[in-house]
């Protein structure tokens, strides 16, 4: 599916972007590496505009898992430039797992990102469909308060919309 909207598209690819540089640069930091604030602003600006180039598409998570794994080398061989340090497969290992950690966390804002942009798509589609046979929509009941008030203390991404109810049934 094609994202519907340019800006959103800024906004992952800042998210993918950003958040993959910046924990190489985290690792590299705590690790003791010299970090040169140019560098990494450059850095952090070519992550981003690559993203940007490589998200017109919702992304699952194999792929997300190679973005961030690519960039996690491509920063450690641009930070360690210049720089002799020692190898470790302890090292390698957080690499990897913190990119695993961080490309789950981008797998699943990215399929709330595009379930909300479905869902907003077919609510129009839905619609424009109604409205073209000269049909209004059916009116939607409301969640028991009971369900409302456990999804308003629940909050955030786990709130369960209160306009929720059956499926209106399109007419074409």
């Amino acid at each position: 599916m094609k994202y519907p909207s340019e800006q959103l598209r800024w906004v992952r690819a800042c998210a993918l972007g950003f958040t993959s540089a910046a924990l190489a640069v985290a690792g590299h930091g705590i690790g003791g590496g010299n970090l040169e604030p140019a560098l990494i602003a450059l850095a952090f600006a070519a992550s981003v505009l690559g993203a940007y180039g490589w998200l017109r598409t919702e992304r699952t998570l194999l792929p997300i898992v190679a973005w961030v794994l690519t960039v996690q080398v491509l920063m450690h061989v641009t930070l360690a430039a210049g720089h002799a340090h020692q190898q470790s497969s302890a090292m390698l290992v957080a690499h990897a797992a913190s990119a695993l950690v961080l490309a789950g966390f981008l797998r699943f804002g990215e399929a709330r990102v595009f379930a909300v942009a479905r869902r907003r798509y077919l609510r129009w589609v839905i619609a424009v469909r109604l409205a073209l046979a000269g049909r209004k929509p059916v009116a939607r009941r409301p969640l028991p308060w009971s369900v409302r008030r456990v999804a308003a203390l629940a909050g955030g991404l786990w709130m369960v919309p209160a306009e929720r109810g059956p499926p209106v049934v399109a007419c074409c």
